[in-house]
């Protein structure tokens, strides 16, 4: 007696099945990483291009990291530096007006009832006696380093920040007198 196979029948297999699944998860473990890195940097060009932008002075360089040509590495310069000499916590530094080069008021602690009276502020901390932002580094290419190594020490020297309404700053571009 013969059986007679049908050749239209697929297969279902174990093996069958999971081919397609296993392409589908390799496929959404290669595209994830891209779809997150697209929207950081969406995110981040669209707070540059919106933020408020501020230009503060800037002191304290180390010339290792400048002729490394990589990161400037710097201070914000506050015209109080005392003002961070008791705390040890969060502090916002608080502008009194919203302009290129805003005069700030003062260091203040981060609370809706602190920062109620501050046209705008950035967020930070008091460490070591200074107020940390996270901004206090700068990439710059390798070939220009030499030529602004001479130029931090000339000229005084400032960064431009985009600060956002939350109080995050992120670093725009280095400028001089």
């Amino acid at each position: 007696m013969q059986v007679s196979t049908n050749s239209n029948t697929q297969s279902t297999s174990p093996a069958a099945i999971r081919r397609p699944l296993v392409f589908g998860l390799l496929l959404f473990a290669l595209a994830l990483p891209i779809l997150v890195l697209g929207f950081q940097a969406t995110r981040l060009a669209v707070v540059r291009g919106t933020a408020l932008r501020v230009q503060l002075p800037i002191e304290g360089y180390d010339p290792r990291d400048l002729l490394a040509g990589h990161f400037i590495t710097y201070q914000l310069k506050l015209a109080d530096r005392s003002q961070c000499q008791d705390r040890r916590k969060s502090a916002c530094l608080c502008f009194d007006e919203i302009s290129e080069r805003p005069r700030y008021s003062r260091l203040r602690g981060c609370h809706d009832h602190d920062l109620q009276y501050c046209a705008a502020y950035i967020k930070g901390s008091c460490q070591s006696g200074r107020f940390r932002a996270g901004v206090e580094k700068f990439f710059i290419p390798e070939s220009e380093a030499a030529e602004l190594d001479q130029r931090v020490r000339r000229d005084g020297a400032w960064i431009e920040l985009a600060v956002e309404t939350n109080g995050q700053a992120h670093p725009v571009r280095l400028l001089f007198e």
